[in-house]
């Protein structure tokens, strides 16, 4: 298993809002107290009644929905340090609806493989890629 650092996301000080003027729903108050680490090799729980957040602070997460302010920290960098690519390469999120991208059909299609080999990548620089692709399959499983 690959994981290179303890602290995968650090979550800080979160403001989230949907909507302006008179329908903005806060979904996160940006209270400094308001600060959660996910870990590498942690199962988490998020509860809560329907229309309460739990989505709008996945996708807020995953960087497909902004934050209002606050900060995340991704491997000791804060989100607008890193390339959205590489955010969404190493954050994933399996939403209860489809999400089609904002680009052609074959773009969303490819967008796995692009994911894949990004991951790929950085195992090469790290110097730690299976010998085969085949283990490196079963090595990428394992971790999810």
């Amino acid at each position: 298993m690959y994981i290179i650092n303890k602290h995968i996301l650090t979550v800080s000080s979160l403001r989230i809002q949907q909507g302006k003027g008179k329908n903005t729903k806060i979904i996160l108050n940006g209270n400094p107290n308001c600060t959660f680490t996910i870990e590498a090799g942690k199962l988490y729980y998020l509860a809560g009644v329907s229309g309460v957040g739990k989505s709008t602070l996945l996708w807020t997460l995953a960087r497909l929905h902004p934050l209002t302010t606050g900060t995340l920290h991704f491997e000791g960098k804060t989100y607008t340090e890193i390339k959205i690519d590489y955010w969404r390469a190493e954050i994933a999120l399996l939403p209860q609806k489809p999400v089609i991208l904002d680009r052609t059909v074959a773009d969303n299609l490819l967008y796995p493989f692009h994911t894949f080999n990004i991951q790929k990548e950085r195992l090469c620089k790290r110097g730690k890629l299976p010998p085969s692709f085949d283990e490196l399959q079963q090595e990428l499983n394992s971790v999810g």
